[in-house]
């Protein structure tokens, strides 16, 4: 059987039915995704109003962890510092005497008591930072002079400035 229409003809009929066929394809991907966003649109609702909550609770976890962090800091300094609130009150001016004294150049980072055993007497040790040799070959003479310490040692590695300037004072009392 042959075709009865021209090929002019057959061509414009088939880019119509085309035509159609794409327009149907496209109309029916677009209700496709209306129907998917009219589904989600709810869920969307929901994590929009529950995300509040959400960013309130992870900074009630950030908070928490701050804190336990804050509390473990506090229980340390806490235990660093027992010896000298257990100390009588001379250690206190033991070690407020010794870090009056400090010279301009001298820096202290931290400073140790240690309570007197038997047959010994108390140790301060004070550690810290000096510009230069002479700030602190002063400060160990300013403390040598102080007769509430009976002993004064600064090592001479730390007077030589092997250690960048860093120095360790161990003063001995009683106190």
């Amino acid at each position: 059987m042959s075709n009865l229409l021209p090929e002019k003809s057959h061509q414009k009929i088939h880019s119509e039915y085309r035509a159609r066929f794409l327009l149907a394809g496209a109309s029916l991907a677009i209700g496709a995704a209306v129907f998917a966003a009219l589904a989600l649109l709810p869920s969307f609702g929901v994590l929009i109003m529950s995300r509040p909550g959400a960013l309130a609770r992870a900074n009630q976890a950030q908070q928490d962890k701050q804190d336990g962090a804050d509390i473990s800091q506090t229980k340390s300094l806490m235990t660093a510092l027992a010896p000298v609130a257990a100390a009588s009150s001379s250690a206190t001016t033991a070690l407020i005497d010794a870090l009056s004294e400090k010279p301009a150049g001298v820096h202290i980072d931290n400073a140790v008591y240690n309570a007197p055993t038997q047959g010994s007497q108390s140790t301060i040790a004070i550690g810290g930072v000096a510009d230069n040799r002479a700030s602190m070959d002063k400060y160990r003479t300013t403390l040598q002079s102080d007769p509430l310490f009976s002993s004064v040692k600064l090592p001479v590695g730390d007077l030589l400035g092997s250690q960048g300037g860093r120095f360790t004072v161990t003063l001995t009392g009683n106190f």
